[in-house]
């Protein structure tokens, strides 16, 4: 693994890319070159790489750091891995791909050490090309652009032209669902005396749900259990905590309450949502007299967007104050 590592580093900076290690997690590469910030994933082994190398990937790169994904790899991509691929943005290279890149730079090497640097014909990318009549380069407006001339030189049918998508952050699909009340008016009216109650409104809080998967180890990195479960962020508050149990919901909201309007969008919170599994799922306990630490591994921690959760609440308006209380408990907030 250490020695494919090492080629893609020599691809990109042939390329004219600063290549370090990403510092939350040394499984991928991070190659910048101005405004550009590449997260490249890798896999180099004797099998095809699937859906689960690449959503592995995606949990390890924080989404808003970077401008775009790639995965390469020494052999091919299952055909599902592909379709995930280009619903996520990520460019993917297989074994030709990676060998024509590989050609190109052994050639300059060659050509250079032969002839000079002066007569190379493989030329960094957005660099004129003097006295040549094959090529046109003009200063790409886009990324997707500039990634096209950064590798392909616009060779046309090559696998790269075919596979070239402008990488995005995930894409959210809006979901929207109403909680079902446990309790009504009249159990309001009655809780706090008919008299008192100078006026009830229902307000629908948005939560952002996020149902996750992860495997926790011991602190001899011991593998112990795999969990499941789903991470709700406020949409208010921005504030996570965990949902147990089945959500009765219908994408209807037939009390006709107010929903209340978000500070924050599902696509800004990744990073929150995983350092919030880890946090919720990292315990300690005492053995024996021992202390003994259970955390989930970054690599193994997996999640995605469910849906936007409307909690209904009712401000309750007293002669005293106003009260807020959870529609579907009846607690008091």
């Amino acid at each position: 693994m250490k020695k494919g590592r090492e080629l893609l580093e020599e691809i990109f900076r042939h390329y004219n890319y600063f290549v370090s290690f990403s510092r939350t997690d040394p499984t991928y590469l991070v190659a910048k070159k101005g405004d550009v910030r590449i997260a490249v994933g890798y896999f180099f082994g004797d099998r095809e790489v699937v859906v689960y190398d690449l959503k592995r990937f995606l949990s390890a790169a924080e989404e808003s750091r970077y401008t775009g994904f790639f995965y390469i790899t020494n052999t091919k991509f299952e055909y599902h891995a592909r379709k995930f691929a280009q619903e996520m943005g990520i460019i993917l290279w297989e074994r030709k791909k990676l060998v024509e890149e590989l050609g190109k730079i052994r050639l300059a090497q060659f050509e250079k050490e032969a002839f000079g640097e002066k007569t190379s014909q493989v030329q960094p990318p957005f660099q004129p090309l003097p006295q040549s009549q094959i090529f046109e380069v003009k200063e790409p407006k886009s990324f997707s652009e500039r990634l096209r001339y950064l590798f392909s030189e616009k060779e046309k049918g090559s696998d790269f032209e075919k596979e070239d998508v402008l990488p995005q952050k995930r894409k959210i699909e809006e979901k929207e669902y109403f909680i079902n009340l446990k309790v009504s008016l009249e159990d309001i009216y009655k809780k706090f005396k008919k008299g008192k109650v100078l006026g009830v409104t229902l307000h629908y809080v948005p939560y952002f749900c996020f149902d996750y998967s992860c495997e926790i180890y011991n602190e001899k990195s011991e593998f112990e259990k795999k969990k499941k479960g789903c991470i709700a962020v406020n949409g208010i508050t921005g504030q996570c905590e965990e949902w147990s149990g089945e959500l009765e919901a219908e994408e209807v909201n037939k009390a006709g309450g107010l929903k209340v309007t978000p500070r924050y969008k599902p696509d800004e919170l990744w990073k929150k949502v995983k350092d919030a599994i880890i946090t919720t799922n990292t315990t300690e306990e005492f053995k024996n007299g021992r202390q003994r630490w259970f955390t989930p591994k970054k690599e193994t921690v997996y999640y995605s967007y469910k849906g936007t959760y409307y909690l209904p609440f009712y401000n309750v308006a007293l002669q005293e104050k106003n009260i807020i209380v959870d529609a579907t408990t009846g607690r008091e907030e």
